[in-house]
């Protein structure tokens, strides 16, 4: 066992660092200089400030989350600049001196974006040596101390609000690719590679619409890794969207094979896909990077010849689940060339020589996008580096490398480059306005009709050949699995036997094969399935209380228990289904809780919650549903989730989350209903609501908000009249500063909802049932303006 290294008092190395604080990160690094001078991105006369940029700590940026036309945001953002910006005009922190307030960020409207150009650590009221090595800390001025005071204030509304969804922190470069792919309310949108979420939470709020508006629209966001799946529903939940589902897949095997709107293809207006990358572009923010630095970072997306790009795997599986006529935008932290245009031009390669999508995909003009962003247009030539010196082709580099080197380095022919157009991709660097680096590429595929684009037999073939993929990157999942699940359907060729079978074509007896099973392989076991029809009432085909064959199936279904069948077939196991939850919508046979479970609500439940909060014929009862067996919550779905589930009848998406929680179980006997109505839930329940409605004045609220409780006696006879007529347990209270007595939100655009509770006591009160933070956040709205 080594030696223990001596560590002085304050806990670091005694050959680093003093006072307690670790030694400075090495901001150098020969090879980097001498890699991005030989690529000639950077002007020679900008050299020395993008250097000074990079060895500068990035500043704190965060949005209000909201469109700029968004009532609630303008109403924190105007509060915000009240209360702590203009306080923050004579800041002046240790070390550093005086220090600029929070600016907009100019490029994004709305003054709904800001940028402070302090440290994180200087936010926090940390990082700041107080004590030279010679001698003893000093004390702080007057000055410095108030500008502390006032920090702290501003760190704690911060993450506060943030905490809350009301804002979120984000890198302002960060925030370009929701912004170019213009998204907007109704339209379907994926995020191919969505952790760690704050992207994702601006695309949902791009999207974020009236319910009648978003009927069409949903937003999937996917991460390969099922941690940070979690950590994605932690950030992107916090916005309480019933457009959100957060799947676990691997980008390149997205499932695509999903009739959502009878084209019997998933497609989407909007892609998002932050690949991955080397990360240059995070030198910033992560200053070790300087000493970990090494040109062959940006070769790890890179694979040998014999197997595709990992970004260019993921990219193309995009493009082929893009919409005609739509964008799709990939980028990342990234500033080479080899993990930017290289990626770039050989996706357009490779899409344009396909016969489905033949001079289909091109790049779109971004120079035109966002005024007030600096940027620099791509390139399309480079040179590669390599061991301290630049190749010009692979030939070269392959006998300095070996199999090391692809053909996928290097830029293609010059008459080619000038055809794919690179130069209208964008590369944002750090000194041109204080952030961090990120290359951006906007691609669009030409609509149907127009020369490129998917059309008749090509689109079907392609689909074919990304059905082949999925079922070859699962074929050894799927192999377990029928093992497992003993004799049925049996396919050889993965996912295309599924399909055939998928749509209902039925077969003969003897072990005839179904329907297109001459070029998939699907025949069926007709003994062993009659075996199983005979034990469960049920044949193998069965799910979510159908028969995928239709007519052309023989067997005995139990169709009086039609759901209950089918929720037995595909519980998770051990669990049971409460009296209150139907059957099964979705469930993989293989769900071992790692995944959602999604179940569909009983009849006499629903009735239940129509007739206890007043709902109109007009509320989409089959968008409730519950995530557990147990059904102890009781979610809202938006219309295109739920078709995409209903749709997906081999459970081939993986899901982590989804919805938004409207109403959860609560166990007191004395209440009518056994359901509580949740604050995330009110906006999905408010516009159908006829009783449990409560409107309150805003010095009603603000006393609600500042008691958390609320008597009778402090409101107005009508709103005692209101406590009086309605039952104990939930209600919906919204704020009627104009006393109009009716959910109207064009008359009073800041009509704020919650959800409280009305106890069975004489006289009721009012008890809310939110944390301290959140109303706190809410009397910040109510503020009048000073």
């Amino acid at each position: 066992m080594g030696k223990r290294k001596q560590r002085d008092p304050g806990g670091y190395a005694a050959d680093g660092g003093t006072d307690g604080y670790p030694p400075p990160p090495l901001l150098e690094n020969e090879h980097f200089e001498t890699y991005y001078r030989g690529l000639g991105l950077v002007p020679p006369s900008e050299w020395d400030a993008f250097l000074a940029a990079l060895r500068t700590p990035l500043g704190v940026s965060f949005r209000i989350t909201g469109r700029p036309d968004d009532p609630t945001a303008l109403a924190l953002r105007d509060w915000m600049e009240r209360k702590h910006v203009q306080r923050m005009q004579q800041l002046v922190v240790p070390g550093a001196g005086a220090v600029p307030p929070p600016t907009p960020i100019p490029w994004l409207p709305g003054r709904l974006a800001w940028r402070f150009d302090v440290s994180r650590a200087t936010l926090r009221g940390k990082g700041v040596r107080r004590a030279d090595a010679d001698g003893p800390a000093q004390d702080p001025t007057p000055e410095e101390a108030a500008s502390k005071s006032t920090l702290a204030a501003f760190h704690e509304f911060l993450t506060q609000e943030v905490e809350l969804g009301n804002m979120s922190r984000q890198e302002e470069v960060s925030m370009v690719p929701p912004e170019v792919l213009e998204v907007r309310p109704g339209q379907r949108v994926l995020d191919m590679c969505a952790a760690p979420g704050s992207k994702t939470q601006q695309l949902l709020e791009c999207s974020a619409g009236s319910l009648a508006a978003t009927c069409g629209g949903m937003v999937i966001a996917n991460d390969a890794e099922y941690r940070r799946c979690h950590l994605l529903v932690h950030q992107a939940k916090r916005l309480n969207s019933p457009l959100l589902v957060v799947t676990n897949h691997d980008a390149q095997m997205l499932p695509t094979r999903l009739d959502v709107d009878g084209s019997g293809r998933l497609r989407f207006d909007r892609i998002l896909c932050d690949v991955p990358c080397s990360g240059d572009g995070t030198l910033r923010k992560c200053p070790d990077l300087w000493r970990r630095w090494n040109e062959k970072l940006a070769w790890g997306v890179h694979r040998p010849n014999s197997a595709p790009l990992l970004q260019l795997a993921i990219l193309s599986r995009g493009l082929s689940l893009l919409q005609p006529g739509a964008p799709a935008d990939p980028g990342g932290p990234s500033q080479p060339c080899l993990d930017a245009e290289a990626v770039v031009a050989r996706a357009l390669l490779k899409a344009n020589a396909e016969e489905s999508l033949a001079g289909g995909v091109t790049l779109v003009r971004t120079d035109e996008l966002l005024p007030g962003l600096k940027r620099h247009a791509g390139v399309g030539s480079w040179r590669v580096f390599a061991n301290g010196r630049f190749f010009e082709s692979v030939e070269a580099l392959r006998a300095e490398v070996g199999d090391k080197a692809c053909d996928s380095f290097f830029p293609p022919p010059p008459d080619v480059a000038s055809e794919l157009h690179l130069e209208r991709t964008m590369r944002v660097l750090p000194h041109q306005q204080d952030t961090g680096g990120f290359f951006i590429a906007v691609f669009e595929k030409a609509p149907v009709g127009s020369g490129g684009g998917e059309g008749g037999g090509a689109a079907d073939a392609a689909d074919a050949a990304m059905a082949a993929e999925e079922a070859a990157g699962a074929a050894e999942t799927q192999a377990a699995a029928r093992g497992k699940e003993g004799a049925g359907v049996r396919a050889a060729h993965g996912e295309e036997g599924s399909a055939a079978l998928a749509v209902g074509e039925g077969g003969e007896e003897g072990g005839v094969p179904c329907g297109g099973a001459d070029e998939a392989g699907c025949v069926i076991d007709e003994v062993a399935e009659r075996e199983k029809g005979q034990q469960h009432g049920l044949c193998y085909a069965f799910q979510n209380g159908s028969c995928l064959r239709g007519a052309a199936c023989r067997f005995g279904h139990v169709l009086g228990g039609a759901d209950a069948g089918a929720g037995s077939r595909s519980l998770p196991k051990g669990a049971k289904l409460a009296p209150h939850v139907r059957a099964v919508l979705h469930c993989s046979p293989r769900n071992n809780g790692k995944y959602d479970a999604i179940f569909s609500l009983a009849d006499s439940f629903l009735g239940q919650v129509r007739e206890f909060f007043g709902l109109g014929g007009a509320f989409p009862f089959d968008q409730l549903i519950a995530r557990s067996a147990t059904g102890k919550s009781v979610i809202f779905l938006a219309p295109a989730l739920l078709a995409l589930l209903r749709s997906d009848v081999q459970t081939k998406l993986k899901l982590v989350n989804t919805g938004v929680r409207l109403l959860e179980k609560c166990d007191d006997p004395l209440m009518p209903f056994g359901f509580r109505l949740t604050c995330e839930g009110v906006p999905c329940l408010l516009p159908y609501m006829t009783k449990q409605l409560l409107f309150l004045s805003t010095p009603e609220l603000r006393a609600l908000l500042t008691r958390r409780s609320l008597a009778p006696d402090v409101g107005n006879p009508s709103l005692v009249a209101a406590l009086e007529t309605a039952a104990a347990g939930s209600v919906a209270i919204v704020h009627d500063p104009q006393g109009r007595r009716a959910f109207d939100p064009t008359a009073f655009p800041l009509q704020l909802s919650l959800a409280a509770t009305r106890t069975d006591r004489s006289p009721p009160t009012l008890t809310l049932h939110l944390k301290k933070s959140e109303c706190d956040s809410m009397l910040h709205r109510l503020a009048p303006a000073r």
